[in-house]
């Protein structure tokens, strides 16, 4: 695979992992239509079809509590290696 960074992100990532400091409670599985996991009683772990979505989901959140810090899990070159290796070998 070639392409700029950003071009492989497209191409390559389909969910963002958002992990997310926060005083948000959850009831359920999903928050604002998003998949959600807890991590630990102040940490969320978000799951997000793109990154145009973090913007509102955090704006969301902020009408509710506060944040302390927010971190794209999954965007690395890593991710983007192991994502090509694994789409070639299917």
């Amino acid at each position: 695979a070639q392409g700029t960074r950003q071009q492989l992100e497209k191409d390559f990532l389909t969910d963002i992992l958002l992990r997310v400091e926060t005083g948000l409670k959850l009831d359920s599985t999903a928050y604002f239509g998003y998949p959600v996991e807890r991590v630990n009683e102040t940490t969320i772990l978000f799951t997000l079809p793109s990154k145009k979505e973090i913007s509102p989901l955090l704006n969301e959140i902020l009408k509710e509590t506060w944040i302390h810090s927010t971190t794209i899990e999954n965007i690395s070159l890593e991710s983007i290696y192991f994502e090509v290796r694994r789409r070639n070998n299917e």
